[in-house]
């Protein structure tokens, strides 16, 4: 699949970044396209490594969690189901709330939060479908730092597509092409004889 994805930081750093992705199981070409409204181009190779934001790392699962029915919300003729969640034993990142899609049953929209010493904080993760796929399509954290600041990060997701296959070229580096070197005695610079014509 290929996607766009622009992020946006808070607090500890500023920056504003898109970027363009092609991934292919576990391989990963991350664009980097504009950073600070700047365009640029930077390319990353990331092979072997599981999406973070696929929604088998992130949703939680009964061997993990335990689970408690907390409520159904209409909009329109879509039911929304609303389930709490507490992990069996404490995690860095732990799902405290999940909401159903009535339809498909999978989740649209996974409430976590997270700490790490003095580091805590919460965030949300949106799904929805695209095409044939459950995809994410947003996710927001907000997190108290040790030094007392607070930190946001908002990532928003568009432009899927889910090509047949992708060429392996597209997760290689391109190659550097040196110019070739110079005939020297093509470039010499004339040197004056005394007495030459």
């Amino acid at each position: 699949m290929s996607f766009d994805y622009s992020v946006e930081q808070l607090g500890l750093r500023n920056l504003v970044q898109t970027h363009h992705v092609y991934r292919n199981a576990l391989d990963e070409r991350d664009e980097t396209r504009i950073v600070d409204g700047t365009p640029v181009h930077s390319v990353r190779i990331i092979v072997d490594r599981v999406y973070r934001y696929d929604l088998h790392a992130i949703a939680p699962t009964s061997a993990v969690y335990n689970f408690a029915y907390a409520g159904a919300r209409l909009d329109g003729d879509d039911v929304t189901y609303i389930f709490r969640s507490t992990p069996a034993a404490p995690r860095s990142f732990a799902v405290d709330r999940m909401e159903l899609d009535g339809r498909s049953f999978l989740p649209k929209l996974v409430h976590f939060k997270i700490s790490n010493g003095s580091v805590h904080g919460s965030g949300q993760i949106a799904y929805a479908r695209v095409e044939t796929y459950w995809v994410v399509m947003d996710a927001r954290v907000s997190v108290h730092m040790a030094n007392g600041t607070l930190a946001h990060e908002h990532i928003k997701w568009s432009n899927y597509q889910f090509p047949p296959s992708l060429p392996s070229s597209t997760f290689k580096l391109p190659r550097v092409i040196l110019a070739p070197e110079p005939d020297a005695a093509a470039t010499a610079t004339p040197v004056a004889v005394p007495g030459a014509p």
